[in-house]
């Protein structure tokens, strides 16, 4: 497997726990940028707004990333 593919697939976990709570945080260029990452709706149900898919295999996984 290539060397890239090898390393997106070491990172995804950790992209996946950034998305999965409220708020994302980056840092660009010295500054701190939040993004709120869910919504809530008129009943109260938190709504995300990113939906990262739930592939379990790698290979899926890579055709989706890349």
């Amino acid at each position: 497997m290539d060397t890239g593919a090898k390393q997106i697939l070491k990172t995804w976990p950790q992209v996946k726990k950034d998305y999965a709570g409220n708020e994302h945080v980056m840092n660009v260029k010295g500054q701190e940028i939040n993004t709120v990452l869910t919504r809530t709706s008129l009943s109260g149900t938190p709504i995300p707004r990113v939906a990262l898919p739930r592939y379990e295999d790698h290979g899926e996984l890579l055709k989706w990333i890349l």
